[in-house]
């Protein structure tokens, strides 16, 4: 008679000592799960039916881990269960039936402003030339903090590359999607997908957000799913044109910065303006 997977802790611990002596994690993860595996076989059902009997009778502590592969193989990438530091020191199966953790590829806030040089030459170039992608305020002075935070990058491409070319970029840099505009079919393409993906522009989700600014992760459901799930194939496009330019960029950054200051400025392409409106704390891009 074929065995079915059970629904009940306890009955998995009989099967799981019959079958041989657990570890005292095994053990744990039983009685601590309780509340999650109705839930845990709910998901499989929804998403992974053909699959739910292979990873019931798995080792219980790879559970998640299992679904998460299986999952990221037919759908769309998730995040390592192990890396869910935003949830708890310790994730349990309940809190992975109720938090959908999408893969981001997008770059945050906190990165953009202390961790630039992280990303590689590609990123920090269309950084340079792009707009300040983060809302500008503005101070009793008038002054708008968009041109200070730029000045980092800006310095940092100096010294690459030196003053003189770096000059030639604007204060506020160029629009993102006038940059995509206006590197679409040429080998820099990847260039305007980072400046799309940089002020969240993308017409992929998973780039235009970054792990570390989600605030609240989104329960498993179909529609997201499925929505996710139809922007595969164009978000592997994306990432093999911004992973070709960061090639060309590590291998000759100062002629992939030149070109595309020369393609934008020959583009008749004007630099961001910013309009600052009595009254109002932060300024808004003209036109927009």
């Amino acid at each position: 008679m074929k065995q079915t997977a059970s629904r009940f802790p306890l009955t998995a611990l009989i099967n799981s000592l019959q079958a041989g002596p657990p570890t005292i994690g095994e053990v744990l993860f039983l009685f601590d799960e309780v509340e999650g595996r109705e839930d845990f076989e709910e998901l499989l059902d929804e998403f992974l039916p053909d699959l739910k009997e292979e990873i019931l009778f798995s080792s219980h502590t790879g559970w998640t881990a299992k679904f998460t592969e299986a999952f990221s193989n037919r759908y769309f990438r998730l995040e390592d269960p192990l890396d869910y530091e935003m949830l708890s020191d310790e994730l349990t199966l309940y809190d992975f039936c109720h938090i959908m953790p999408v893969a981001c590829y997008g770059i945050g806030s906190e990165d953009y402003h202390d961790n630039f040089r992280d990303f590689g030459m590609g990123v920090v170039i269309v950084m340079g030339l792009c707009e300040y992608p983060y809302t500008v305020t503005v101070n009793s002075n008038m002054e708008m903090n968009g041109y200070q935070a730029r000045i980092p990058i800006l310095e940092y491409l100096e010294d690459f590359y030196g003053q003189e070319l770096v000059s030639k970029i604007p204060k506020t840099g160029w629009g993102s999607e006038d940059i995509a505009e206006v590197t679409a079919n040429t080998q820099y393409a990847g260039a305007g997908d980072i400046a799309l993906m940089l002020t969240g522009l993308s017409p992929c989700e998973q780039l235009n957000t970054a792990f570390e600014d989600v605030q609240e992760w989104p329960d498993w459901n179909r529609a997201i799913v499925d929505n996710l799930t139809g922007q595969q194939e164009e978000l592997k496009a994306i990432l093999k044109r911004i992973d070709g330019f960061k090639e060309m960029a590590n291998t000759d950054g100062e002629t992939c910065l030149k070109e595309l200051i020369d393609l934008m400025l020959n583009s008749g392409k004007s630099p961001v303006e910013y309009e600052i409106r009595k009254g109002y704390s932060y300024a808004i891009v003209k036109g927009r």
